[in-house]
């Protein structure tokens, strides 16, 4: 157990396998303008064209989340498949109005349920272990779209990292602790990892963007997360979707993730982003379009209920869970019994996904 190989610790530590990107250490202004969502409503209008300028047939997967809705809004002249995927939510309302509004073909609803041969078909397809909650929900989109005969998948992915949507932006939007954010990223501690692999983790993979983050001047702390968050998790997440979507046949494109966009949001000053809570200039978007309600609601996000899943499975999980050969059992029972930690059920998932994954490459 002292052979703990490097990929199986940063599994550990992110819930999959981290892709850093090349840190982009362009200098970021914030800017004052009086235009802001005026410019940020063409801007996202132009990525969106961009994405679709090749006729291509191309689809989306409508939550009913302020992301897609917003993108479906800014096809001028094209439009699109739309899915809604049930993830027990009951967004199937908010998805059909936002269809309906920006005029886009409806391609019907399917739930995501908890499945042993599906989460092996995802792992399958991306060729390595993933616990993100959305990482299901996402290739269940990207497969059913391809079935329909698309060719791109229109995904959302950015947004949240860029208007301080997550509650970890919130938290440390007037004192960034440079030193221990990144801990919000994380699902189980260096110190986790040791006493479960019986190794010490060096989860070195990220520190070339932790040193950037301890540079960053002070204020504008939501832009620097920001910042972060698309040299991190941003990027291993874009790099999964599309992984899964090419499994399929898709090309994913990410319109907020187009320079116009995301340039002009990492110079918005932090006051324009966030009020109590985060995506402020979205929801101000969101509002023009779809009414106050609609753009106000709290956020849901688009991960599979892995709680739900892991505590109707819980027998089945621990056994799972004690089948890789470089986990130690006692050590997965507490993770498996601390129902008090507020990552139970992810930690719990990530270990389920890893031994399942680990009992397929060996053949069992």
């Amino acid at each position: 157990m002292n052979d703990t190989p490097d990929w199986l610790a940063h599994y550990l530590v992110y819930g999959s396998l981290p892709t850093p990107a090349p840190v982009d250490d362009r200098p970021i202004e914030v800017v004052e303008r009086n235009d802001w969502l005026e410019a940020l409503t063409i801007a996202i209008r132009n990525a969106t064209a961009r994405c679709l300028d090749d006729n291509k047939r191309a689809a989306i997967g409508a939550s009913g989340g302020l992301d897609s809705s917003l993108i479906m809004a800014s096809c001028e002249r094209r439009r699109l498949h739309a899915y809604h995927l049930d993830i027990g939510q009951d967004e199937e309302e908010y998805a059909s109005y936002a269809i309906d509004a920006t005029g886009q073909w409806p391609g019907g609803a399917r739930r995501l349920d908890f499945n042993d041969r599906f989460l092996k078909e995802t792992t399958d397809a991306l060729g390595e272990p993933a616990a993100d909650p959305a990482t299901q929900a996402t290739f269940m989109l990207a497969r059913w779209a391809a079935e329909d005969g698309a060719e791109v998948l229109l995904s959302g992915l950015c947004a949240d990292e860029m208007t301080g949507s997550y509650g970890r932006f919130v938290r440390h939007r007037d004192d960034l602790d440079a030193d221990n954010y990144p801990a919000e990223l994380t699902v189980f501690r260096p110190s986790d990892v040791a006493a479960l692999t019986g190794a010490e983790c060096d989860d070195g993979i990220y520190d070339h963007v932790w040193r950037h983050l301890r540079q960053w001047p002070s204020g504008e702390f939501v832009n620097a997360l920001g910042w972060m968050d698309l040299q991190t998790y941003a990027h291993s997440c874009q790099r999964m979707t599309s992984k899964l979507g090419s499994a399929v046949g898709l090309e994913v494109r990410y319109p907020f993730a187009d320079p116009e966009v995301t340039d002009l949001l990492m110079s918005m000053p932090t006051r324009h982003k966030m009020g109590e809570k985060g995506k402020v200039p979205l929801k101000r978007i969101a509002e023009s379009v779809f009414g106050d309600e609609f753009a106000n609601r709290a956020k849901r996000g688009f991960g599979a209920p892995i709680r739900e899943w892991v505590c109707k499975h819980q027998r089945a999980a621990y056994d799972v869970i004690c089948t890789p050969s470089y986990i130690d059992n006692e050590a997965a029972a507490r993770v498996v019994g601390d129902f008090s930690h507020p990552l139970w059920a992810h930690r719990v998932w990530a270990l389920y996904v890893l031994g399942r994954w680990e009992g397929e490459s060996n053949g069992n």
